[in-house]
């Protein structure tokens, strides 16, 4: 065997430290990135941040309606929107029930904060809240505690009008003990007071807290969808993003060697970090121009309009691996006039037999199932053989019913109700 040496030329693509951390910087949510941002001006000192405050203001577009939920888990909150939409046939007043448990906290509560945004009437939120009374435990909707023990007493038979009294007036010195005060500003004994205090007792201040199964989280959205008069159109969340700038604080170190090698490193990578920021900046910001504008029916109409659109799909528009799509969609949340959602549920697959989205073809089935006579409950095949003739959808039984297992819907002999 005959050794001997030779050159030969070679590509490889190497993954160095910065490429690895510029793809990660792709896939951070709005907080992750806050989060990283400073802790990179820990590290570097030519890095100055400057804070902001981080102040959110919702989209506040005109919709005629809030969009239905699809989930596969759902609590009691879903339950009641699904009820109002079978219930409520006044469409100004079921947007504006909706609006509400949209954004009731875990306990049932509505803040005058969460609700200023949608500009609603007065007039209508309380006809709205007094409508909830009607589908939704007592007190629910409530803008504070005194309402919500209020809305819980205007159900009693009969009334309870020394209840009312001191709830509406008193209330702050039931719960300081100032029961003479009460008597003698009200005029009655004390066995009555007494009464009328274990009254208040029964009554429940947290209507919801064992209804609503998931804990509302607090989530700070990438992008915002606003109507205007081309349509939806986007605005990238920058609340509370810190402006980074170049520290001149150490200028003067280098003319010393060994800083000035160490304060060059700590600046290519003060370069790297607004090269990295500026790339996540226009990835995102061509990535939801080519999105919101392919969905634009499922802004109008809801999930039931959503169109079929994949990861690859939108990377053969913006002209970049599939990959780079996935990382740029990951942990990602949108901003709407009907709540915060996540970027990836406006991705979803074609139905082969049909061409319609899996999602909008889910919506179909949960609507039909919703308005079925329970004690007559829809089968899968009946299902089928309703698509095809309201919607013109042609499924296939078992498809129907791997969809309603993924909407976790029990099958027809689960449903059936005797009366």
């Amino acid at each position: 065997m005959k050794m001997s040496l030779s050159q030969k030329q070679q590509l490889k693509l190497y993954m160095t430290t910065q490429l690895r951390q510029s793809i990660e910087l792709l896939q951070y949510s709005h907080e992750d990135l806050i989060e990283f941002i400073r802790e990179q001006a820990l590290e570097n000192p030519l890095i100055e941040l400057q804070e902001t405050t981080p102040t959110y203001q919702k989209s506040m577009a005109g919709f005629d309606d809030v969009l239905p939920s699809v989930a596969g888990e759902t609590d009691y909150r879903d339950e009641l929107l699904q009820l109002l939409h079978c219930e409520i046939r006044d469409q100004q007043l079921l947007y504006a029930c909706l609006t509400i448990v949209h954004n009731l906290d875990d306990n049932g509560y509505l803040s005058r904060e969460a609700i200023a945004p949608y500009q609603m009437p007065e007039e209508l939120l309380q006809a709205a809240i007094k409508e909830l009374q009607q589908h939704g435990p007592a007190g629910i909707g409530a803008l504070d505690l005194r309402h919500c023990l209020l809305l819980q007493l205007e159900t009693m038979e009969p009334r309870q009008i020394i209840v009312e009294k001191i709830v509406a007036h008193h209330l702050e010195d039931v719960a300081n003990g100032a029961y003479d005060k009460i008597a003698q500003a009200l005029q009655i004994s004390p066995p009555a007071l007494r009464r009328a205090i274990r009254k208040i007792q029964t009554l429940e201040p947290k209507p919801c807290r064992s209804l609503f199964s998931r804990p509302a989280t607090t989530i700070t959205p990438d992008a915002t969808v606003m109507l205007t008069e081309e349509g939806f159109t986007f605005q990238l969340n920058t609340a509370g993003m810190p402006k980074i700038s170049l520290s001149t604080a150490y200028d003067a170190f280098f003319e010393h060697q060994e800083a000035a090698d160490f304060l060059k490193m700590q600046f290519k990578r003060y370069e790297w970090l607004m090269h990295s920021l500026n790339q996540r900046h226009n990835t995102l910001t061509r990535l939801l121009e080519a999105v919101i504008s392919h969905q634009q029916p499922f802004f109008y109409n809801g999930y039931i309009a959503l169109k079929p659109l994949l990861l690859k799909d939108v990377a053969e528009i913006l002209g970049v691996h599939e990959s780079t799509v996935s990382r740029a969609t990951k942990n990602k949340w949108i901003a709407t006039p009907f709540g915060t959602i996540q970027l990836r549920s406006l991705f979803t697959n074609a139905v082969r037999e049909h061409g319609a989205s899996q999602t909008s073809i889910k919506v179909h089935i949960q609507n039909l199932i919703n308005t079925e006579n329970k004690t007559r409950p829809l089968s899968d095949q009946k299902i089928t053989d309703l698509l095809m003739a309201k919607e013109n959808i042609t499924l296939a039984r078992r498809t129907v019913a791997k969809y309603r297992d993924e909407l976790a819907i029990p099958s027809a002999s689960k449903r059936k109700c005797l009366i």
